[in-house]
């Protein structure tokens, strides 16, 4: 596809004005994933239990919440993606606030791994890290690590889960 030097000229005014307003709406977030290079802050958040480690799920908005919603309605681990202006732990501190309060992290995430996945959102950079939480999110559930929910975003059920239980079991 080739783009008219007048799409190009809105195209390029518009990014620029888009540049100052984040978090963009999900629309637009979920064009620019398919063309470029997201670099996705993973935190896989536990609690022990006398059975084992549990890992904490979110269910992700319906297409009727979020029309453009690449996951809908499926179970995925807290992240955020990493903006512009962010360190580490301001992304830290925007999953605390905006997805698993009034839980806490017990622990700072720690970093595991890095991960490249590319599916029908895009192409990501995972960067993977394990907290333990004290409290309970207000939204979402724990499940043990061998009996997690059948409707779990891909990537997540793929390497993201699999790198925090093999990191909380060999340390």
């Amino acid at each position: 596809m080739t783009l008219r030097s007048d799409e190009i000229a809105t195209l390029a005014a518009l990014l620029r004005k888009l540049s100052r307003a984040q978090p963009w709406p999900s629309e637009i977030y979920e064009a620019y994933a398919r063309v470029g290079v997201g670099i996705a802050i993973e935190v896989v958040c536990v609690r022990r239990d006398p059975n084992g480690w549990e890992v904490f799920l979110a269910k992700r908005p319906s297409r009727q919440q979020r029309p453009h919603e690449p996951y809908p309605n499926q179970w995925h681990s807290p992240g955020t993606i990493l903006r512009k202006t962010d360190t580490f732990n301001s992304a830290f501190r925007r999953l605390e606030t905006r997805e698993l309060a009034p839980a806490i992290f017990r622990t700072t995430p720690r970093f595991i791994k890095n991960a490249i996945s590319q599916d029908r959102r895009g192409r990501f950079l995972g960067v993977i890290h394990v907290a333990e939480l004290t409290g309970t999110p207000r939204r979402g559930a724990f499940f043990p690590f061998r009996r997690l929910p059948k409707n779990l975003v891909p990537h997540h059920r793929s390497f993201v889960l699999p790198a925090a239980r093999r990191a909380l079991e060999h340390p």
